[in-house]
């Protein structure tokens, strides 16, 4: 395939017109044209575009056409089909993940409340550490309402990952918490964190469950980079905050811990 460029740019007293072309391949294309006014036109250029040896170069890949799994194979299936699920992914695969937390400790009650409100999240993780999955992995769910991360929605491009957990909590008085609808959360089972906010804290099979779930999607051709929690990408900055502080790594850390166990496992 040839492409065309064309670019225009209005300099004092005139303008002046680049022109470029090159052929994408299936394999990486590096020399474009020699250009001996290459230093004199390179802030012309788009960034795909890089100099080097006095070249206008730009590198394309072809990558072959992958598939998806749509089941999670350690995932549990009785709740997988009851959801409501969108179409195929833009570009026809998962580009990456959201981490959330649900909101409560029931599961039953929440796949009923996600279910009512045309919801879902495509693996569920409870505190045991087992995952259940709701939906296959190959269509979109509404999980992210307003958000963005990379340009793109989240519920067009990403799996979304929830543990089961009441997420932040209050605290009443030294020693006791309830949730946003007035459960009692055990105190043993809740941490400060994040300055003086406290969580309904995931669990260590909880944990262990959520890293090797998103080791196992990434190995499947999602980024591990494109990790996010729903607090990172959701609109307006502030309007979520999970998974917080449910999880003892920041989302940070816990891109890294995924990108740790790839590198170990090659």
């Amino acid at each position: 395939m040839r492409w065309l460029f064309d670019l225009v740019r209005r300099l004092p007293g005139g303008s002046v017109k680049i022109s470029w072309t090159w052929e994408i391949g299936p394999k990486p294309r590096g020399i474009v044209r020699k250009n001996p006014f290459a230093s004199l036109f390179e802030d012309f250029f788009p960034k795909a575009v890089t100099k080097k040896d006095n070249f206008f170069a730009a590198e394309t890949h072809h990558e072959e056409p992958m598939s998806f799994p749509d089941t999670y194979p350690k995932a549990d299936q009785r709740f997988n089909g009851q959801m409501k699920v969108g179409g195929s992914f833009l570009n026809g695969l998962p580009q990456g993940v959201t981490v959330h937390y649900t909101a409560d400790r029931d599961l039953d009650r929440t796949v009923r409340a996600l279910v009512a409100r045309e919801l879902g999240y495509h693996l569920l993780i409870t505190r045991d550490g087992t995952v259940h999955q709701c939906a296959p992995l190959t269509k979109t769910m509404w999980h992210a309402g307003r958000a963005v991360w990379g340009l793109l929605s989240p519920n067009k491009t990403h799996v979304a990952i929830s543990i089961v957990s009441w997420g932040e909590v209050e605290q009443l008085a030294p020693g006791a918490y309830e949730a946003w609808n007035g459960s009692t959360v055990p105190t043993k089972e809740v941490e400060q964190r994040l300055g003086d906010r406290y969580w309904d804290i995931a669990t260590p099979e909880q944990e262990a469950s959520l890293v090797d779930a998103l080791v196992w999607l990434c190995g499947k051709g999602i980024d591990w980079t494109q990790i996010c929690g729903h607090d990172e990408c959701a609109l307006p900055k502030g309007r979520k905050s999970d998974p917080g502080g449910v999880i003892q790594m920041t989302m940070e850390q816990l891109r890294y811990a995924v990108a740790s166990k790839i590198e170990a496992a090659v």
